[in-house]
Protein backbone atom coordinates (compact mmCIF):
# COMPACT_ATOMS: atom_id res chain seq x y z
CA UNK A 1 0.00 0.00 0.00
CA UNK A 2 1.13 3.74 -0.80
CA UNK A 3 0.97 7.06 1.05
CA UNK A 4 0.19 10.14 -0.57
CA UNK A 5 0.13 13.88 0.99
CA UNK A 6 -3.37 15.29 0.34
CA UNK A 7 -4.85 18.98 0.86
CA UNK A 8 -8.96 19.17 1.52
CA UNK A 9 -10.73 22.92 1.40
CA UNK A 10 -7.00 24.44 0.72
CA UNK A 11 -5.54 22.73 4.42
CA UNK A 12 -3.07 20.01 5.28
CA UNK A 13 -5.42 17.59 7.01
CA UNK A 14 -6.02 14.64 4.95
CA UNK A 15 -4.03 11.96 2.80
CA UNK A 16 -4.45 9.42 0.66
CA UNK A 17 -3.73 5.62 0.64
CA UNK A 18 -3.58 3.68 -2.48
CA UNK A 19 -4.03 -0.44 -1.91
CA UNK A 20 -1.52 -2.72 -3.50
CA UNK A 21 -0.31 -2.34 -6.76
CA UNK A 22 -1.68 -5.13 -9.24
CA UNK A 23 1.82 -5.16 -10.87
CA UNK A 24 3.64 -7.41 -8.96
CA UNK A 25 6.95 -5.98 -9.80
CA UNK A 26 5.86 -2.85 -8.35
CA UNK A 27 8.67 -1.62 -6.67
CA UNK A 28 12.60 -0.70 -7.38
CA UNK A 29 14.81 -1.50 -4.54
CA UNK A 30 18.27 -0.03 -3.88
CA UNK A 31 19.77 -1.64 -0.90
CA UNK A 32 22.64 1.36 -0.76
CA UNK A 33 22.01 4.71 -1.77
CA UNK A 34 24.89 7.00 -3.53
CA UNK A 35 27.57 8.37 -0.45
CA UNK A 36 26.63 11.56 -2.58
CA UNK A 37 23.41 11.42 -1.39
CA UNK A 38 23.10 15.46 -0.36
CA UNK A 39 22.28 16.37 3.71
CA UNK A 40 18.65 17.40 3.01
CA UNK A 41 17.73 13.71 2.92
CA UNK A 42 20.73 11.77 3.78
CA UNK A 43 19.40 11.29 7.28
CA UNK A 44 16.25 10.17 6.13
CA UNK A 45 17.16 7.73 3.48
CA UNK A 46 20.61 6.63 4.15
CA UNK A 47 21.59 2.69 4.96
CA UNK A 48 18.20 1.87 4.29
CA UNK A 49 16.50 -0.05 1.70
CA UNK A 50 14.80 2.18 -0.38
CA UNK A 51 11.15 1.22 -2.45
CA UNK A 52 10.46 3.45 -5.16
CA UNK A 53 6.74 2.32 -6.39
CA UNK A 54 7.01 1.54 -10.13
CA UNK A 55 3.71 -0.33 -10.82
CA UNK A 56 0.59 0.84 -11.95
CA UNK A 57 -1.73 2.49 -8.94
CA UNK A 58 -3.96 0.59 -7.50
CA UNK A 59 -7.66 1.15 -8.81
CA UNK A 60 -8.38 1.21 -4.54
CA UNK A 61 -7.71 4.09 -2.40
CA UNK A 62 -9.16 6.07 0.52
CA UNK A 63 -8.81 9.57 1.06
CA UNK A 64 -9.10 10.36 4.70
CA UNK A 65 -9.72 13.64 6.43
CA UNK A 66 -8.44 14.52 9.61
CA UNK A 67 -9.31 18.06 10.64
CA UNK A 68 -7.14 20.14 13.11
CA UNK A 69 -8.51 21.65 16.38
CA UNK A 70 -8.77 25.34 16.23
CA UNK A 71 -6.81 27.49 18.30
CA UNK A 72 -6.16 30.97 19.11
CA UNK A 73 -2.41 30.01 18.83
CA UNK A 74 -0.28 33.01 17.82
CA UNK A 75 2.92 31.92 15.49
CA UNK A 76 6.01 33.82 16.22
CA UNK A 77 9.06 32.31 14.28
CA UNK A 78 7.73 28.81 13.35
CA UNK A 79 9.31 27.24 16.20
CA UNK A 80 7.68 29.28 18.88
CA UNK A 81 3.63 29.98 19.57
CA UNK A 82 2.01 32.22 22.46
CA UNK A 83 -1.18 31.00 23.44
CA UNK A 84 -4.17 32.96 24.67
CA UNK A 85 -2.98 33.17 27.97
CA UNK A 86 0.44 34.66 26.75
CA UNK A 87 2.39 31.70 27.12
CA UNK A 88 4.96 30.28 25.35
CA UNK A 89 3.85 26.89 24.18
CA UNK A 90 5.84 24.08 21.92
CA UNK A 91 4.19 23.89 18.34
CA UNK A 92 1.28 20.89 18.15
CA UNK A 93 1.63 18.00 15.65
CA UNK A 94 -1.17 18.02 13.53
CA UNK A 95 -3.72 15.48 13.95
CA UNK A 96 -3.09 13.90 10.37
CA UNK A 97 0.62 13.52 11.54
CA UNK A 98 -0.03 11.46 14.75
CA UNK A 99 -2.43 9.42 12.38
CA UNK A 100 0.31 8.67 9.88
CA UNK A 101 2.49 8.07 12.45
CA UNK A 102 0.38 5.16 14.01
CA UNK A 103 -0.23 4.12 10.66
CA UNK A 104 3.50 3.80 9.43
CA UNK A 105 4.28 2.03 12.99
CA UNK A 106 1.65 -0.73 12.85
CA UNK A 107 1.63 -1.02 9.03
CA UNK A 108 5.03 -2.69 7.88
CA UNK A 109 3.70 -2.49 4.51
CA UNK A 110 2.64 0.80 3.87
CA UNK A 111 4.92 2.62 1.42
CA UNK A 112 5.30 6.40 2.51
CA UNK A 113 8.58 7.19 0.80
CA UNK A 114 6.73 10.42 -0.69
CA UNK A 115 5.30 11.49 2.03
CA UNK A 116 8.19 11.14 4.23
CA UNK A 117 10.21 13.17 1.19
CA UNK A 118 7.55 16.03 1.06
CA UNK A 119 7.17 16.26 5.24
CA UNK A 120 11.67 16.49 5.20
CA UNK A 121 11.71 19.14 2.53
CA UNK A 122 8.67 21.04 3.20
CA UNK A 123 9.99 21.45 6.96
CA UNK A 124 13.41 22.26 6.02
CA UNK A 125 11.89 25.44 3.76
CA UNK A 126 9.56 26.59 6.15
CA UNK A 127 12.68 26.79 8.73
CA UNK A 128 14.72 28.87 5.60
CA UNK A 129 17.49 25.98 5.34
CA UNK A 130 17.04 25.64 1.73
CA UNK A 131 17.77 28.03 -1.06
CA UNK A 132 15.12 29.68 -3.14
CA UNK A 133 14.31 28.15 -6.33
CA UNK A 134 12.37 31.28 -8.03
CA UNK A 135 14.38 33.71 -9.99
CA UNK A 136 16.30 36.36 -8.15
CA UNK A 137 14.66 39.43 -10.66
CA UNK A 138 11.28 40.61 -8.93
CA UNK A 139 10.23 42.49 -11.97
CA UNK A 140 10.02 38.83 -13.62
CA UNK A 141 7.80 37.25 -11.46
CA UNK A 142 4.79 39.76 -10.39
CA UNK A 143 3.42 38.18 -7.88
CA UNK A 144 5.37 37.94 -4.28
CA UNK A 145 4.41 34.21 -3.21
CA UNK A 146 6.38 31.62 -1.05
CA UNK A 147 6.62 28.02 -3.55
CA UNK A 148 5.75 25.15 -1.28
CA UNK A 149 6.62 22.54 -3.78
CA UNK A 150 7.06 19.26 -3.13
CA UNK A 151 10.80 18.31 -4.43
CA UNK A 152 12.85 21.39 -4.65
CA UNK A 153 16.80 20.19 -5.40
CA UNK A 154 16.80 17.36 -7.89
CA UNK A 155 20.97 16.78 -7.53
CA UNK A 156 19.85 14.40 -5.00
CA UNK A 157 20.14 10.82 -6.32
CA UNK A 158 18.38 9.49 -3.31
CA UNK A 159 15.22 11.80 -4.02
CA UNK A 160 12.32 8.95 -4.53
CA UNK A 161 11.12 11.01 -7.25
CA UNK A 162 14.41 11.49 -8.97
CA UNK A 163 14.26 7.42 -9.06
CA UNK A 164 10.81 7.40 -10.67
CA UNK A 165 11.82 9.69 -13.41
CA UNK A 166 14.60 7.93 -14.02
CA UNK A 167 13.15 4.66 -14.18
CA UNK A 168 10.86 6.29 -17.00
CA UNK A 169 13.54 7.12 -18.83
CA UNK A 170 14.32 3.47 -19.03
CA UNK A 171 11.43 2.43 -20.11
CA UNK A 172 10.44 0.80 -16.49
CA UNK A 173 6.88 2.60 -16.66
CA UNK A 174 4.53 3.53 -18.41
CA UNK A 175 3.85 6.80 -19.67
CA UNK A 176 0.27 6.27 -18.91
CA UNK A 177 1.22 5.02 -14.82
CA UNK A 178 4.24 7.77 -14.44
CA UNK A 179 1.51 10.63 -15.03
CA UNK A 180 -0.50 9.07 -12.80
CA UNK A 181 2.10 8.91 -9.99
CA UNK A 182 3.14 12.45 -11.23
CA UNK A 183 -0.47 13.17 -10.55
CA UNK A 184 -0.53 11.63 -7.07
CA UNK A 185 2.56 12.87 -5.89
CA UNK A 186 1.69 16.53 -6.47
CA UNK A 187 -1.86 16.39 -4.82
CA UNK A 188 -3.83 15.42 -7.57
CA UNK A 189 -6.93 12.45 -6.52
CA UNK A 190 -9.62 11.24 -8.41
CA UNK A 191 -11.61 11.66 -4.68
CA UNK A 192 -11.16 15.48 -5.63
CA UNK A 193 -13.15 17.14 -8.45
CA UNK A 194 -10.61 20.69 -7.91
CA UNK A 195 -7.47 18.81 -7.81
CA UNK A 196 -7.74 15.55 -10.55
CA UNK A 197 -5.53 14.00 -12.33
CA UNK A 198 -4.20 16.03 -15.72
CA UNK A 199 -3.47 14.10 -18.77
CA UNK A 200 -2.83 16.10 -22.05
CA UNK A 201 -4.13 16.06 -25.13
CA UNK A 202 -1.95 14.20 -27.47
CA UNK A 203 -3.59 13.47 -30.90
CA UNK A 204 -4.61 15.89 -33.48
CA UNK A 205 -6.28 13.76 -36.02
CA UNK A 206 -9.79 13.28 -35.14
CA UNK A 207 -11.48 13.30 -38.62
CA UNK A 208 -9.88 10.84 -40.43
CA UNK A 209 -12.22 8.28 -41.80
CA UNK A 210 -8.93 5.38 -41.04
CA UNK A 211 -7.07 4.84 -37.75
CA UNK A 212 -4.38 8.00 -37.79
CA UNK A 213 -0.85 6.92 -38.45
CA UNK A 214 0.60 7.00 -35.25
CA UNK A 215 4.38 7.01 -36.81
CA UNK A 216 3.20 10.52 -38.09
CA UNK A 217 3.95 13.59 -36.22
CA UNK A 218 1.57 15.29 -38.22
CA UNK A 219 -1.41 13.47 -36.67
CA UNK A 220 0.07 15.01 -32.88
CA UNK A 221 -0.61 17.75 -30.82
CA UNK A 222 2.85 19.99 -30.07
CA UNK A 223 3.59 18.77 -26.48
CA UNK A 224 6.03 21.40 -26.10
CA UNK A 225 3.27 24.54 -26.30
CA UNK A 226 -0.07 24.84 -23.86
CA UNK A 227 -3.50 24.65 -25.03
CA UNK A 228 -3.55 28.29 -25.43
CA UNK A 229 -0.59 28.41 -27.82
CA UNK A 230 -1.27 26.03 -30.36
CA UNK A 231 -2.74 27.94 -32.89
CA UNK A 232 -1.03 31.10 -33.66
CA UNK A 233 -3.76 33.34 -34.33
CA UNK A 234 -5.68 32.68 -31.00
CA UNK A 235 -2.46 32.88 -28.89
CA UNK A 236 -1.78 36.46 -30.80
CA UNK A 237 -5.02 37.21 -29.00
CA UNK A 238 -4.22 36.01 -25.79
CA UNK A 239 -0.83 37.89 -25.83
CA UNK A 240 -2.20 40.91 -26.94
CA UNK A 241 -4.68 40.62 -23.74
CA UNK A 242 -1.49 40.15 -21.61
CA UNK A 243 0.65 43.07 -22.68
CA UNK A 244 -2.90 45.47 -22.19
CA UNK A 245 -2.77 44.03 -18.70
CA UNK A 246 0.86 44.36 -18.26
CA UNK A 247 0.71 48.24 -19.36
CA UNK A 248 -1.53 49.35 -16.46
CA UNK A 249 -1.17 49.39 -13.00
CA UNK A 250 -3.80 46.97 -12.04
CA UNK A 251 -4.17 45.29 -8.50
CA UNK A 252 -4.53 41.89 -10.38
CA UNK A 253 -1.16 40.69 -11.56
CA UNK A 254 -1.39 40.15 -15.69
CA UNK A 255 -2.57 36.78 -17.24
CA UNK A 256 -2.75 35.21 -20.15
CA UNK A 257 -5.42 32.84 -19.89
CA UNK A 258 -8.39 33.42 -17.68
CA UNK A 259 -9.84 30.04 -17.64
CA UNK A 260 -7.34 26.96 -16.48
CA UNK A 261 -6.95 23.24 -18.02
CA UNK A 262 -7.88 21.66 -14.89
CA UNK A 263 -10.80 22.18 -12.86
CA UNK A 264 -14.21 20.78 -11.61
CA UNK A 265 -16.93 22.22 -13.18
CA UNK A 266 -15.38 23.13 -16.66
CA UNK A 267 -13.50 19.94 -16.91
CA UNK A 268 -13.82 17.23 -14.50
CA UNK A 269 -17.95 17.37 -14.48
CA UNK A 270 -18.14 18.46 -17.89
CA UNK A 271 -16.06 15.38 -19.57
CA UNK A 272 -17.75 13.06 -17.02
CA UNK A 273 -21.52 14.32 -17.01
CA UNK A 274 -22.90 11.10 -18.16
CA UNK A 275 -21.28 9.03 -15.75
CA UNK A 276 -22.01 8.77 -11.75
CA UNK A 277 -21.12 9.95 -9.27
CA UNK A 278 -20.14 13.05 -11.35
CA UNK A 279 -23.60 13.63 -13.44
CA UNK A 280 -25.15 13.97 -9.41
CA UNK A 281 -22.42 16.55 -9.28
CA UNK A 282 -23.10 18.50 -12.27
CA UNK A 283 -26.86 19.06 -11.59
CA UNK A 284 -25.84 20.44 -8.32
CA UNK A 285 -23.51 22.89 -9.79
CA UNK A 286 -26.70 23.61 -12.65
CA UNK A 287 -28.93 24.58 -9.76
CA UNK A 288 -30.35 21.01 -10.27
CA UNK A 289 -30.31 20.34 -13.50
CA UNK A 290 -28.22 19.55 -16.70
CA UNK A 291 -26.14 22.28 -18.67
CA UNK A 292 -27.76 23.74 -22.00
CA UNK A 293 -27.55 21.13 -24.26
CA UNK A 294 -25.10 22.76 -26.69
CA UNK A 295 -22.63 23.47 -24.24
CA UNK A 296 -22.43 19.48 -22.50
CA UNK A 297 -19.44 17.67 -23.82
CA UNK A 298 -21.27 15.97 -27.02
CA UNK A 299 -18.44 15.57 -29.63
CA UNK A 300 -14.57 14.76 -29.41
CA UNK A 301 -13.95 16.49 -32.48
CA UNK A 302 -15.65 19.08 -31.84
CA UNK A 303 -14.23 19.60 -28.04
CA UNK A 304 -10.61 19.47 -29.72
CA UNK A 305 -11.54 22.23 -32.46
CA UNK A 306 -12.58 24.44 -29.38
CA UNK A 307 -9.82 23.47 -26.91
CA UNK A 308 -6.92 24.18 -29.61
CA UNK A 309 -8.26 26.74 -31.96
CA UNK A 310 -12.03 28.66 -31.95
CA UNK A 311 -12.85 29.07 -28.79
CA UNK A 312 -11.91 32.39 -27.05
CA UNK A 313 -11.69 30.91 -23.66
CA UNK A 314 -10.90 26.86 -23.29
CA UNK A 315 -7.58 25.76 -22.60
CA UNK A 316 -9.06 22.42 -21.33
CA UNK A 317 -6.40 19.41 -21.12
CA UNK A 318 -8.04 15.91 -20.31
CA UNK A 319 -8.92 13.58 -17.40
CA UNK A 320 -7.15 10.21 -17.03
CA UNK A 321 -10.43 8.35 -18.50
CA UNK A 322 -9.23 9.38 -22.15
CA UNK A 323 -6.54 6.71 -22.17
CA UNK A 324 -8.63 3.94 -19.87
CA UNK A 325 -12.16 3.99 -19.12
CA UNK A 326 -14.90 4.15 -22.00
CA UNK A 327 -17.69 4.79 -19.55
CA UNK A 328 -17.52 8.10 -19.82
CA UNK A 329 -18.56 8.23 -23.91
CA UNK A 330 -21.64 6.29 -23.22
CA UNK A 331 -24.84 7.33 -21.70
CA UNK A 332 -25.49 3.72 -20.06
CA UNK A 333 -27.77 5.84 -17.31
CA UNK A 334 -30.43 7.24 -19.80
CA UNK A 335 -30.04 10.72 -18.75
CA UNK A 336 -32.10 12.93 -20.25
CA UNK A 337 -29.32 15.71 -21.85
CA UNK A 338 -31.87 17.64 -24.26
CA UNK A 339 -31.46 18.45 -27.20
CA UNK A 340 -29.38 20.68 -29.64
CA UNK A 341 -30.12 24.10 -31.15
CA UNK A 342 -29.90 21.66 -34.59
CA UNK A 343 -32.55 19.30 -33.11
CA UNK A 344 -29.76 16.61 -32.26
CA UNK A 345 -30.91 14.55 -29.46
CA UNK A 346 -27.42 14.51 -27.00
CA UNK A 347 -26.77 11.03 -25.85
CA UNK A 348 -23.40 9.16 -26.39
CA UNK A 349 -20.21 10.96 -27.35
CA UNK A 350 -19.61 11.45 -31.14
CA UNK A 351 -16.79 9.83 -31.44
CA UNK A 352 -14.04 10.56 -34.37
CA UNK A 353 -14.94 8.81 -37.61
CA UNK A 354 -11.89 6.41 -37.24
CA UNK A 355 -13.15 5.12 -34.20
CA UNK A 356 -16.05 3.12 -35.94
CA UNK A 357 -18.29 4.62 -33.45
CA UNK A 358 -16.60 2.26 -31.05
CA UNK A 359 -15.95 3.69 -27.58
CA UNK A 360 -13.44 0.55 -27.06
CA UNK A 361 -11.51 0.99 -30.19
CA UNK A 362 -11.60 4.91 -29.19
CA UNK A 363 -9.35 4.31 -26.02
CA UNK A 364 -7.39 1.70 -27.84
CA UNK A 365 -6.11 4.41 -29.99
CA UNK A 366 -5.57 7.06 -27.34
CA UNK A 367 -3.47 4.77 -25.31
CA UNK A 368 -1.50 3.37 -28.46
CA UNK A 369 -0.90 6.85 -29.33
CA UNK A 370 -0.07 8.17 -25.08
CA UNK A 371 2.52 5.33 -25.08
CA UNK A 372 3.88 6.10 -28.97
CA UNK A 373 7.50 6.83 -29.37
CA UNK A 374 6.69 10.62 -30.58
CA UNK A 375 5.05 10.86 -26.68
CA UNK A 376 7.74 9.38 -25.62
CA UNK A 377 10.05 11.65 -27.02
CA UNK A 378 7.89 14.91 -26.37
CA UNK A 379 6.28 14.01 -22.79
CA UNK A 380 9.01 15.74 -20.75
CA UNK A 381 7.85 18.87 -22.56
CA UNK A 382 4.57 18.74 -21.16
CA UNK A 383 5.31 17.59 -17.70
CA UNK A 384 7.51 20.66 -17.68
CA UNK A 385 4.50 23.05 -18.43
CA UNK A 386 2.31 21.11 -15.91
CA UNK A 387 4.80 19.81 -12.96
CA UNK A 388 7.86 21.36 -14.10
CA UNK A 389 9.82 25.00 -14.77
CA UNK A 390 7.30 26.56 -17.15
CA UNK A 391 4.87 26.00 -14.86
CA UNK A 392 5.23 29.54 -13.41
CA UNK A 393 7.46 32.78 -12.81
CA UNK A 394 9.60 33.97 -15.60
CA UNK A 395 9.76 30.56 -17.81
CA UNK A 396 6.10 30.16 -18.10
CA UNK A 397 6.30 33.72 -19.55
CA UNK A 398 8.53 32.66 -21.87
CA UNK A 399 6.46 29.57 -23.08
CA UNK A 400 2.94 31.93 -22.89
CA UNK A 401 1.86 29.70 -19.89
CA UNK A 402 0.63 32.28 -17.45
CA UNK A 403 -2.66 31.46 -16.26
CA UNK A 404 -4.64 33.71 -13.41
CA UNK A 405 -3.12 34.55 -10.78
CA UNK A 406 -5.04 32.31 -7.88
CA UNK A 407 -4.53 29.39 -10.38
CA UNK A 408 -1.12 29.36 -7.97
CA UNK A 409 -2.42 29.68 -4.52
CA UNK A 410 -1.70 27.34 -2.12
CA UNK A 411 -1.79 26.24 1.75
CA UNK A 412 0.69 29.32 2.56
CA UNK A 413 -0.28 31.80 0.38
CA UNK A 414 -4.52 31.46 2.03
CA UNK A 415 -2.86 31.31 5.60
CA UNK A 416 -1.38 35.24 4.99
CA UNK A 417 -5.15 36.31 4.30
CA UNK A 418 -6.22 37.68 7.61
CA UNK A 419 -10.01 38.41 6.61
CA UNK A 420 -11.83 35.42 6.36
CA UNK A 421 -14.55 36.46 4.35
CA UNK A 422 -12.32 37.27 1.73
CA UNK A 423 -10.05 33.65 1.97
CA UNK A 424 -13.76 32.16 1.91
CA UNK A 425 -14.38 34.26 -1.88
CA UNK A 426 -10.68 32.68 -2.89
CA UNK A 427 -11.13 29.86 -1.71
CA UNK A 428 -14.08 29.34 -3.75
CA UNK A 429 -12.54 30.72 -6.72
CA UNK A 430 -10.02 28.22 -6.63
CA UNK A 431 -12.31 25.25 -6.40
CA UNK A 432 -14.40 26.31 -9.09
CA UNK A 433 -12.18 27.91 -11.29
CA UNK A 434 -8.65 25.74 -11.12
CA UNK A 435 -5.42 25.44 -9.42
CA UNK A 436 -2.16 24.47 -10.56
CA UNK A 437 -0.75 21.00 -9.28
CA UNK A 438 2.34 21.16 -6.65
CA UNK A 439 5.79 21.98 -8.83
CA UNK A 440 8.05 19.05 -8.76
CA UNK A 441 10.91 19.92 -11.02
CA UNK A 442 12.80 23.51 -11.39
CA UNK A 443 14.80 22.41 -14.20
CA UNK A 444 13.92 20.85 -17.50
CA UNK A 445 12.45 17.10 -17.44
CA UNK A 446 14.88 15.06 -19.47
CA UNK A 447 13.40 12.87 -22.88
CA UNK A 448 13.12 9.09 -22.31
CA UNK A 449 16.06 7.34 -23.78
CA UNK A 450 16.01 6.47 -26.95
CA UNK A 451 16.85 2.91 -26.41
CA UNK A 452 13.51 2.24 -24.17
CA UNK A 453 11.07 3.30 -26.97
CA UNK A 454 8.21 1.18 -26.82
CA UNK A 455 8.41 0.50 -30.90
CA UNK A 456 11.01 1.10 -33.57
CA UNK A 457 9.40 1.10 -36.26
CA UNK A 458 6.91 2.36 -38.62
CA UNK A 459 5.23 -1.15 -39.39
CA UNK A 460 4.84 -1.60 -35.22
CA UNK A 461 3.29 1.56 -34.37
CA UNK A 462 0.70 1.32 -37.55
CA UNK A 463 0.01 -2.17 -36.57
CA UNK A 464 -0.22 -0.55 -33.00
CA UNK A 465 -3.54 1.89 -34.46
CA UNK A 466 -5.04 -0.46 -36.71
CA UNK A 467 -4.88 -3.49 -34.68
CA UNK A 468 -8.16 -4.77 -33.68
CA UNK A 469 -10.70 -3.75 -30.54
CA UNK A 470 -11.16 -6.95 -29.67
CA UNK A 471 -9.72 -6.12 -26.05
CA UNK A 472 -12.54 -6.22 -23.82
CA UNK A 473 -14.25 -2.50 -22.77
CA UNK A 474 -13.01 -1.75 -19.49
CA UNK A 475 -10.23 -4.15 -19.61
CA UNK A 476 -7.68 -0.76 -19.55
CA UNK A 477 -8.01 0.05 -15.65
CA UNK A 478 -8.10 3.21 -14.32
CA UNK A 479 -7.65 4.30 -10.50
CA UNK A 480 -11.66 5.29 -10.10
CA UNK A 481 -12.71 6.49 -6.86
CA UNK A 482 -15.64 6.33 -5.04
CA UNK A 483 -16.88 9.91 -4.10
CA UNK A 484 -18.53 9.83 -0.92
CA UNK A 485 -21.73 11.92 -2.22
CA UNK A 486 -25.67 11.37 -3.39
CA UNK A 487 -26.43 11.37 -6.69
CA UNK A 488 -30.14 10.91 -6.80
Amino acid sequence: TELYDRRYMMKEVAFEIFGPSPSRSSTLSLKRLSSAASASTAGMFSHVELDVPLGPLSKESILLVIPDNDDNDIEIDGQTFINRFGRVTKPKKRRRDILVEMLTEYAPNLNDIHWQNAKVLNQQWTAGTMASPMNDDKTADRRSWTPTSLFRRRNDKSDPLYLLMRAWRKGHISNYDYLLRLNAISGRSFHDPGNYPIMPWVLSNFVSSSVPDLSDERNYRDLSKPMGALDPQRLHKFLDKYASLCSVDYAIPPFMFGSHYSNTGGVVLHYLVRTKPFAGLHRQLQGGQFDIPDRLFRSVSQTWDICSRTSATEVKELTPEWFSDASFLKNEYDFNLGTSVDGATISDVLLPPWADNDPAKFIEVMRNSLESDYCSANLSSWIDLIFGYKQRGPEAEKANNVFYHLSYYDSEDLDKIEDKTLRTEIELHIADFGNCPSQLFFKAHPSKKSESLVSQSKGELRMMAGGSSSQKEGSISTPRRILLTHDS
